[in-house]
């Protein structure tokens, strides 16, 4: 008989290895989670984990279960959703996993807008870092993120946008250029320039370090990093405060206000793009909500 609860646990285990973890996340306690993953093996035949002091690892057959599982839960989630649009297309939720920095700039631009629409369809957020949004996917905790993450071959990815990735420069530099002015018009400079600059950057493991960080490997640049910081209206603050340089998508710096304008420039044979994409599990069912929800969001990057 199928038990989604009893999936959802052995999976959560299985994602936590370590049961202790799992049982907080589920809300349950460590004793009863324990003894539904011993009925479970009993059940199937066979050990599903290997238990240590640092948790619990899963055997070949537990991964083989994993699998399996998790294939048959999303199946089973797929069917409700469906069930329930046809019934009520405007109730339900939709789980949406996104980066901090699209979120920030982003959201706002669709979100009343779909809420308009479907008033009664909850949007669930989940804020993650774009190396953990694929993975969240794949588990079914979201039903949909964005990305610039396309790795994942049992995801399909809609491209929404192709965003530009330009150095916003400090007034010391920018005022003896001439010609410069605000905005994004301004000629292309080689990249050497930036060689021994302060620059303040994104925290590693961000998708923004990882394109400075190849620019730095390219050029062997050896910038004077100031602040690594999780905020790109911090860094554009600095470097309007004159304290340095930073790089910043033409997404981001559209959310600034007027009286946050920068001066940015492109980098001479160095393009830098990320491309900005609707990630959802493949074979899964769209309800009307999550369709309305795709076609506002890319409204919104158009904008």
């Amino acid at each position: 008989m199928f038990n989604d609860k009893q999936l959802q646990y052995f999976l959560c285990v299985y994602e936590e290895r370590n049961i202790t973890m799992a049982a907080k996340k589920l809300f349950i306690s460590q004793p009863a989670l324990s003894r539904v993953i011993r009925d479970l093996e009993r059940t199937v035949g066979t050990e599903l984990f290997l238990r240590d002091k640092e948790g619990v690892q899963p055997t070949q057959a537990g991964t083989v279960y994993y699998k399996c599982c998790r294939q048959l839960l999303n199946m089973h989630q797929d069917a409700l959703r469906k069930i329930q649009d046809l019934r009520d297309s405007n109730s339900g939720y939709i789980r949406l996993g996104l980066s901090s920095l699209s979120g920030e700039f982003l959201l706002p631009k669709f979100l009343k807008g779909f809420q308009a629409e479907f008033p009664g369809v909850e949007l669930r957020l989940t804020e993650a870092h774009i190396n953990q949004l694929n993975s969240l996917l794949l588990q079914g905790t979201i039903d949909m993120a964005l990305t610039y993450d396309t790795q994942e071959p049992e995801l399909e990815y809609e491209k929404i946008l192709e965003d530009q990735v330009y150095v916003d420069a400090p007034e010391s530099f920018y005022t003896h250029q001439p010609d410069w002015h605000y905005g994004f018009s301004n000629p292309p400079l080689s990249p050497s320039l930036l060689n021994g600059k302060p620059m303040i950057l994104l925290k590693p493991n961000r998708g923004m370090r990882s394109i400075a960080d190849r620019l730095i490997d390219s050029y062997q640049l050896k910038p004077k990093i100031i602040l690594e910081t999780d905020s790109m209206v911090l860094a554009h603050k600095l470097v309007l405060n004159n304290e340095g340089f930073t790089l910043i998508p033409k997404l981001i710096s559209r959310g600034f206000s007027d009286s946050a304008q920068g001066v940015y420039y492109e980098l001479e044979q160095y393009p830098m793009c990320r491309t900005l994409y609707l990630a959802t599990r493949r074979h899964t069912y769209h309800t009307k909500a999550q369709e309305a929800l795709a076609r506002w969001i890319r409204k919104a990057a158009e904008e």
